[in-house]
């Protein structure tokens, strides 16, 4: 059996709540979880019963789809320099009910798909499209092999509000290798994601996420630097408008000599739409000569609307530079001002204001084509 055969099988088993919430061990998630306190109410009724596929995935503009899952199926075009295999992730999982998801896909056998790059292959799409209804399950495994420079685009899409997408995301950075990696998530759907990252010596990550509409979506970035000399630069733009729930756990760990990394996050919520970030980084013992920066900027555009960011610092080495921050606020009342003075209504100005609020991180998407896109979709959730 193949491995993608092996993957169909796995989606038509059935999984019932009860035991779901067994394998977790306590359930799921409750708010007296530190870091599901803000997110354990949203995540609501969950239906556990196996998906059901329909619909064909969105189109994307300037960039071709290399990797596409789309509920059962996997497509690979062989001129990608992308090999497909099964594969199994190893190590054990930190104990408490914030990885109680991707345990759940550890004993219930979720089969594993193991993407591995040798060449350089730009952009390369991973077009990971939702069922519309009940519990889908999805492992990937992604090595960049050394000295690979690779552009990934995740793309999230699909989905039905009584769905849940349980997804776990392994992405290993061989020695001197290089990956540019846009996380682009569209859906409406609810989403639990765990992301790995591992750098080895001297790789590289530059690493993007514009997030903009999902019922419900939490999102655990675990990034290690394990190699000397490995850089890592995050960014992130969330937009929540309506009731929307966004929750994004980072986790960046320094572990040897001379790793840098800087992280910029912001968010942007209406209506009575939440968002939360909280953002840890630890630098080992052992890990002298570090560089990490951490900012967080938020913007809140409805006095019902809620944004909660928790940066934090954990350093146990020496001769190092580190530094973290975080602001909330509102539209500046001055800039406001200058705009309408300049014959610009007060919607129309208040949206170019919040639009240019995300502008540092939309900028450091490359592509011109889909840079545009996403700005557009921004543009539309801050006029509603």
């Amino acid at each position: 059996m193949s491995v993608m055969d092996a993957v169909r099988a796995h989606l038509t088993a059935p999984i019932n709540r009860e035991s779901a919430e067994q394998v977790m061990g306590t359930g799921l998630p409750h708010a007296k979880t530190e870091s599901w306190r803000y997110s354990a109410r949203a995540l609501g009724d969950l239906d556990f019963t196996p998906p059901h596929f329909e619909g064909d995935a969105p189109s994307w503009p300037a960039a071709a789809c290399d990797v596409l899952v789309a509920g059962e199926q996997l497509t690979c075009l062989p001129s990608t320099g992308v090999s497909v295999s099964a594969a199994t992730i190893g190590g054990e999982l930190p104990a408490g009910e914030a990885q109680s998801f991707a345990r759940l896909m550890l004993a219930d056998g979720t089969p594993c798909v193991r993407l591995r790059i040798e060449r350089a292959t730009t952009p390369l799409r991973l077009s990971l499209h939702s069922p519309h209804s009940g519990y889908h399950a999805l492992r990937l495994l992604i090595d960049v092999a050394p000295g690979v420079n690779v552009h990934l685009i995740e793309d999230l899409h699909g989905g039905h509000p009584a769905g849940i997408v349980n997804r776990w995301v392994d992405l290993r950075i061989a020695a001197g290798a290089s990956v540019q990696w846009l996380r682009w998530q569209r859906h409406a759907a609810r989403s639990v994601q765990r992301t790995d990252v591992a750098l080895s010596t001297e790789a590289r990550l530059s690493y993007t996420a514009v997030e903009c509409d999902a019922r419900f979506a939490r999102h655990d970035l675990n990034v290690r630097l394990e190699g000397q000399g490995a850089n890592a630069m995050i960014d992130g733009l969330v937009v929540v408008n309506g009731r929307q729930h966004h929750d994004t756990q980072l986790a960046l760990r320094h572990s040897v000599l001379g790793a840098h990394s800087r992280t910029r996050w912001r968010m942007i919520a209406s209506d009575r739409a939440r968002s939360v970030f909280s953002g840890l980084i630890h630098v080992a013992p052992g890990a002298d000569c570090s560089e990490a920066h951490l900012k967080t900027a938020n913007l809140l555009l409805s006095p019902h609307a809620e944004i909660d960011t928790k940066p934090e610092l954990v350093i146990e080495a020496d001769e190092v530079v580190c530094s973290h921050g975080a602001t909330v606020g509102q539209l500046d009342d001055k800039a406001l001002f200058y705009l309408r003075s300049r014959g610009v209504s007060e919607p129309e100005a208040r949206r170019m204001l919040t639009v240019a609020f995300g502008g540092d991180v939309l900028s450091s998407v490359s592509d011109v084509a889909v840079r545009e896109t996403m700005a557009a979709v921004v543009a539309a959730k801050v006029a509603q």
